[in-house]
């Protein structure tokens, strides 16, 4: 009973979101008030902001709450530990690709403006896509408890990368990719993110890897044919999911898993046990 409430919680914020979505798009007038540079962003993550609210609302009907869906004891450790070190592969990203990357002349005003409303909603909303894709529907497999060892994770793991990808395909770059590394770069990410969360008993660091993502796109570093419509500081003529951004997400979550582990992150035996 317990695992239909999930399911029927997870099918009522996917319906909220897309009742969100539809509902801005066929109301285009109603963001006339909205600066033109902030209705793009906006438009895109207030679905977000509605299935986060209705998750928690939901969550909070069953006895629970949105906290404990994304841990059971929020580790600081395992959101500052993950942030940093995402936030160090983007700048050696940067570094990578610096010669494909222009300033894009934003003016102090508008970045001002922006940078309020990413660090309001893009937190919520990479919360949202952590506990809707990853989250829930590991309650739906497993119930409360987690698997204890990767054997036992690994149909749910290869099941989260196919998840995660497949909302994603209606991104714009993958649709202005003529290769599939666009889509290998997604699934890799939802799959990585499960069994980083599985390992680590919660989902604070991919939330918090998430969001440091989505920020650094969205504020410092976007790029052509984007999903996330800012004005950010630097525009990269290169699409962000090319085979050296694959093989950057597979040393930063490897690299993640190692710090975890030495500081107590990481359960005991799950690989080896």
């Amino acid at each position: 009973m317990e695992k239909l409430r999930w399911a029927a919680l997870m099918i009522l914020s996917a319906m909220i979101f897309l009742i969100a979505q539809i509902a801005i798009v066929l109301n285009p007038e109603a963001a006339d008030a909205v600066p033109l540079f902030l209705r793009g962003y906006l438009a895109t993550h207030i679905p977000y902001l509605a299935a986060f609210i209705t998750i928690a609302i939901g969550a909070h009907l069953m006895h629970s709450s949105i906290k404990n869906l994304i841990s059971r004891k929020i580790r600081i450790g395992c959101i500052a530990i993950p942030a940093a070190i995402y936030a160090l592969m983007l700048i050696a990203m940067d570094i990578i690709y610096s010669g494909s990357i222009s300033p894009t002349d934003v003016s102090p005003w508008v970045f001002a403006v922006q940078a309020a409303a990413v660090i309001i909603l893009t937190p919520m909303q990479a919360a949202a896509e952590e506990i809707f894709f990853r989250s829930i529907p590991l309650r739906i497999a497993y119930g409360e408890r987690m698997p204890a060892r990767l054997a036992e994770s690994l149909p749910f793991i290869i099941f989260s990368g196919v998840f995660f990808l497949l909302p994603h395909l209606g991104n714009r770059e993958v649709s202005a990719s003529a290769s599939i590394l666009p889509l290998l770069y997604y699934f890799s990410w939802g799959a990585l993110a499960a069994f980083l969360a599985i390992a680590s008993e919660g989902f604070e660091a991919t939330a918090a890897m998430h969001a440091v993502n989505n920020i650094h796109i969205a504020l410092f570093v976007n790029y052509s044919s984007s999903s996330m419509m800012t004005e950010a500081l630097f525009i990269n003529s290169v699409l962000p999911s090319d085979i050296i951004s694959i093989i950057a997400v597979y040393i930063v979550f490897a690299a993640t898993f190692i710090a975890l582990k030495r500081t107590g992150g990481i359960k005991e035996g799950f690989i080896n046990g």
